[in-house]
């Protein structure tokens, strides 16, 4: 269930203007038990900045998402005075990573700038679980199946050598081709155990490798008849999706920095192939936001970001104008470092003499714009500039503005089963990224251009701002 975004609160937080207060109150919460009648829309929907209050609960549908404490609140009890109120807390099931009870979001919205309450699980009822299936057997919780544990490869081969009779057992040290001390290191300090004594164990153990092939098998998921496909994010390290639409064949640049990212960051990836951009986007949005995950950071597979590497990214840009610190940036950290819903980077057009792909460039706004578009050219340009719409080559866009858009735009809901919202639809002669950020304006959600962050353009040559047609400003 999305969290209520106050939109008009947007402007005040990212151009220190006076905040605007709300027009229309909030609705009271609703729940069970409560006397009010039930909301004809959403129902359970919590409102942002809205503790639950104690003896109440609300009822809520949990997606996706790793397992967390549970706390059962008790309201105090009405003979002999009232006692404080009393929390119990539950620990998580580890068997299962959807849980069941109401979850208020912990994150802190950069949209509004504001931190919702922590987060509070409230438990379900005890008693009998009911059973899946259509015969609704009731099952009693001590007879519940164990959680299943994770392998330990470090204790499949010592209890392996234990198995053979341990250290001193000739056919230990036969089986491994090692003393009695290596083995008695072993156990001391496992970190010395090579590869191939795994290797070997788990010839023995077939169904210890069937179980280890299953845990280590990557989360893939083909979506949209082989034309997508999707890798869920480790969340533990960054809750980020990686989303590029593919038209041809991805560039050898741009597989560099994808497996960069994967190897620093562990982030999800999703990639949709589609004649018709604006489709691959609606897409690729619609399953981000399945996914539970936080940001989308969008870039096309024929561009090149920084990617911490000054040397790697002078030689396949032949950049003679951007200064070193530019060229020494992480695209992912540089972008999160902003603290912004939505902000993108700078790239060129693929033409000689072309344009830059930023709105100051294109349709440029005031004399202003002609100078700033000038200095990003001689990458003298620093700190972010406010900006009507950004390229999504290069783009990083936090969940809530895609939910923003949905509540400020209904007529762009989706009209048959599995379609995407619309997001990114085009009007007229615009592109696809301006539609989107257009909308995006429409909510109050300001849109910023880091003016730092340059990126290559591959078509045949990697093209740059300095590659691009001065404007006349003066």
């Amino acid at each position: 269930m999305p969290i209520t975004v106050d939109a008009r609160s947007l402007e005040a937080k990212y151009s220190g203007k006076t905040q605007v207060q709300p027009q229309t109150k909030e609705e009271d919460l609703y729940f069970p038990g409560s006397g009010k009648p039930p909301p004809t829309g959403k129902q359970g929907q919590i409102p942002q900045g809205v503790p639950v209050k104690e003896g109440e609960f609300v009822s809520q549908v949990v997606g996706r998402g790793q397992p967390a404490p549970q706390i059962a609140i008790v309201p105090p009890q009405k003979i002999g005075g009232p006692p404080a109120p009393q929390v119990a807390v539950v620990p998580p099931q580890q068997g299962s990573r959807t849980t069941l009870g109401t979850i208020v979001e912990t994150r802190t919205n950069p949209i509004t700038g504001t931190t919702p309450v922590e987060q509070v699980e409230i438990a379900p009822p005890q008693g009998p679980a009911i059973a899946p299936g259509d015969n609704h057997e009731l099952i009693d919780p001590d007879k519940r199946p164990e959680p299943k544990k994770k392998i330990d490869l470090v204790l499949v081969v010592l209890n392996f050598i234990h198995e053979m009779g341990g250290e001193k057992s000739p056919e230990a040290q036969q089986f491994f081709d090692r003393s009695e001390q290596t083995l008695k290191r072993w156990f001391v300090a496992p970190s010395q155990i090579p590869m191939d004594a795994l290797v070997k164990v788990l010839k023995h153990k077939p169904g210890v490798e069937l179980e280890l092939a299953e845990e280590l098998e990557p989360h893939f998921a083909i979506h949209d008849n082989g034309k997508g496909i999707q890798s869920l994010p480790n969340r533990t390290k960054m809750n980020c999706v990686v989303c590029s639409p593919i038209l041809g064949q991805p560039t050898l640049p741009y597989m560099w920095v994808m497996l960069y990212l994967a190897k620093k960051y562990e982030l999800g990836f999703d990639i949709q192939v589609d004649t018709v951009v604006h489709r691959s986007r609606n897409m690729l949005a619609k399953r981000f936001l399945e996914s539970g995950a936080t940001y989308s950071l969008w870039i096309d597979c024929d561009i090149v970001p920084p990617m911490a590497n000054s040397e790697w990214f002078r030689w396949i840009t032949m950049t003679e104008s951007i200064p070193d610190e530019a060229c020494r940036y992480d695209v992912l950290n540089k972008l999160l470092g902003n603290g912004k819903a939505m902000v993108g980077g700078v790239y060129a057009s693929r033409r000689w003499m072309g344009q830059l792909v930023v709105q100051p460039e294109i349709r440029p706004r005031s004399h202003e714009d002609k100078l700033l578009c000038n200095d990003l050219r001689k990458g003298t340009a620093r700190g972010l500039a406010e900006v009507d719409w950004i390229g999504f080559g290069c783009a990083l866009v936090h969940r809530e503005v895609f939910l923003e858009i949905q509540r400020r735009f209904p007529q762009l809901a989706p009209t048959q089963e599995h379609a995407p919202w619309r997001y990114f639809q085009p009007e007229a002669d615009e592109g696809e990224d301006e539609a989107f950020c257009k909308r995006a304006k429409a909510c109050g959600i300001p849109i910023w251009l880091d003016t730092q962050l340059i990126c290559g353009h591959v078509g045949n040559m990697a093209f740059m701002p300095e590659h691009t047609r001065a404007i006349h400003a003066y």
